[in-house]
């Protein structure tokens, strides 16, 4: 149709007209859906936004761009969207050592945002954060504790440093709720602080890094939401006795948690290999338990 690709929108040049809604008009309410530019295209320009790019090998870059591809370190990187978002889990593998039924599941998850921003000239002016935190239930029904008596609880935007790199991220706790608190306490003598400590930080040359802390028990898995998903990030701790009851209760029941420990020792040497490189795993936020 002799139409032009504009990257976001296509247009029929022979009218000069847009034929696909702006996808960012809930942000003009008080223009038309079609409109370009405002309707001042001398001044303005119409970025669709579009500039996190991926190389072959997995690693990504911020770069002021809109263009489908990008050379850059002598590497082709693709584009992959506006926003990236980064999600963690905290969850219970269904294959665990807790002397219960139905324990298993995402405790802690939260999803943390990132996207350029742009000011009224087309010009990249920061990036703005998104940010959601859910608790899990156990049995389906129990929810967790919000937050942890004594726990940094913490959201940051996205904030330029000195050196012209930009950070921000999130700490979260939570633990399980009073219903099942003295059930905890009685059969292994603490409680688990089941927490996330997440570090975004895209440098001044545009390269993104990701720092992560957690406890040393549940599971913990991170993935990073794009034109395709990928999990960048995967910690799995099949044992809850060994790491955290009392060695008594260790022994009433078996002592069952040696064995999935060495099955979570395993299991990590492998992740550890398949992790993103530009994930760093910072350590264990938490002690073994709560006492």
């Amino acid at each position: 149709m002799n139409w032009l690709d504009y990257g976001a929108r296509m247009q029929d040049p022979t009218l000069g007209r847009f034929f696909n809604i702006d996808p960012h008009a809930e942000r003009y309410l008080g223009w038309t859906p079609y409109n370009f530019v405002a309707n001042n295209p001398v001044r303005l320009i119409d970025p669709d936004g579009k500039d996190w790019f991926e190389d072959k090998s997995g690693n990504i870059i911020w770069n002021d761009s809109r263009n489908k591809t990008l050379k850059y370190n002598k590497q082709e990187w693709t584009n992959i969207g506006s926003k990236i978002t980064v999600t963690v889990q905290s969850y219970i593998h269904e294959d665990n050592d807790i002397p219960v039924p139905g324990v298993d599941g995402v405790k802690l998850e939260t999803s943390f945002t990132v996207e350029g921003k742009y000011d009224k000239d087309g010009k990249f002016s920061g990036f703005s954060t998104e940010h959601e935190k859910n608790t899990g239930f156990t049995f389906g029904v129990i929810a967790g504790d919000d937050g942890i008596e004594g726990k940094e609880e913490s959201v940051s935007a996205m904030t330029k440093g000195r050196d012209g790199s930009w950070s921000g991220g999130f700490e979260h706790h939570t633990q399980t709720g009073n219903i099942e608190k003295p059930g905890m306490y009685a059969m292994f003598g603490s409680l688990v602080d089941v927490n996330q400590k997440v570090k975004v930080t895209v440098n001044s040359t545009g390269q993104l890094n990701i720092e992560i802390g957690h406890g040393t028990f549940p599971s913990v898995r991170m993935r990073l939401d794009q034109a395709q998903d990928q999990q960048i990030y995967d910690f799995r701790q099949y044992s809850f006795i060994n790491t955290h009851s009392s060695g008594m209760s260790s022994q009433v029941l078996g002592g069952d948690g040696v064995m999935y420990q060495a099955i979570s020792n395993h299991a990590n040497k492998q992740n550890q290999s398949t992790n993103n490189s530009y994930v760093k795993f910072t350590g264990f936020t938490a002690g073994t338990g709560i006492k």
